[in-house]
């Protein structure tokens, strides 16, 4: 139980292409991921084992990873980010599947122009990197700018290479 009053529960994914990443969620959703070696260990004895939710939340990631989910369907915790925070983040939720968009122009779809900066700081803080797409969001001269993810930059454009070549032989399966 957290000082917020709500259960929080904890499993994790042990390998995945980009390591163990760790999870949390309440009864409410999802609440956390995070990348085994990132940031401070979740310390796992604060927390239940296991939820339905976080069962769901492996399968998909596992799916997103091989290509195969392009959208995540989750439930969501949002209790306890900001309201531009949780603004920019449901923003950055409607970045199709392998397309990027600056950080700029998220700021401007968010309602809040010329705040490039702050919505670099909200991607950097991300709580739900994957699920919530921040690896999308990339610098208005087109290069990428950080990532709080295993090797940084390298994982952001794996990610993006992944999922533009998913998109790419999912067309040629099409055809």
């Amino acid at each position: 139980m957290t000082g917020s009053g709500k259960n929080l529960f904890w499993d994790c994914l042990e390998s995945s292409q980009l390591g163990r990443i760790d999870l949390v969620c309440s009864d409410d959703g999802l609440t956390g991921i995070q990348f085994h070696g990132v940031g401070k260990p979740i310390k796992t004895a604060d927390y239940s084992f296991r939820h339905s939710i976080l069962t769901e939340v492996k399968d998909q990631i596992l799916a997103y990873l091989l290509g195969s989910l392009h959208n995540f369907d989750l439930p969501i915790d949002w209790s306890g980010m900001t309201c531009f925070a949780r603004s920019v983040r449901l923003t950055c939720l409607k970045i199709p599947y392998g397309e990027t968009v600056s950080y700029s122009r998220l700021a401007e779809l968010a309602g809040f122009p010329g705040k490039a900066r702050a919505v670099g700081n909200i991607n950097a803080l991300n709580p739900l990197p994957l699920v919530i797409p921040c690896h999308r969001v990339i610098g208005k001269d087109g290069k990428l700018h950080g990532y709080a993810g295993p090797d940084g930059v390298k994982t952001k454009q794996w990610l993006l290479d992944r999922e533009r070549n998913s998109m790419n032989n999912a067309r040629f399966k099409d055809f």
